[in-house]
């Protein structure tokens, strides 16, 4: 991650942690996780923390079966799916948390 944070020239705009995500201080614009189903399902809640107003949620690394039991967990309610995108096996959605 560090690598490809340095080769799009974002050291400025992104910071990684290895904090436990209900340590994390604040809510963001965007926020990413690219991680399983399982466990995007189980920062769930964290995870709607942390998207302000307005703001992005980006899910990755999610296999193609278990992308509507990850999108339940977030729409309808909080959050509208603005995309989703699938290659070969692996979805990714991008939501925008209603203000």
């Amino acid at each position: 991650a560090q690598a490809n944070i340095r080769l799009n020239r974002a050291q400025h705009k992104v910071k990684l942690t290895h904090v436990a995500l209900g340590r994390v201080n604040g809510s963001f614009k965007v926020v990413v996780a690219n991680l399983t189903a399982e466990t995007i399902i189980g920062l769930a809640r964290a995870l709607r923390k942390k998207a302000s107003s307005q703001g992005y949620l980006i899910l990755s690394g999610i296999l193609q079966p278990m992308a509507k039991e990850v999108l339940r967990r977030f729409t309808p309610g909080s959050f509208d799916l603005v995309g989703q995108r699938s290659q070969r096996e692996w979805t990714t959605l991008l939501l925008r948390k209603r203000g």
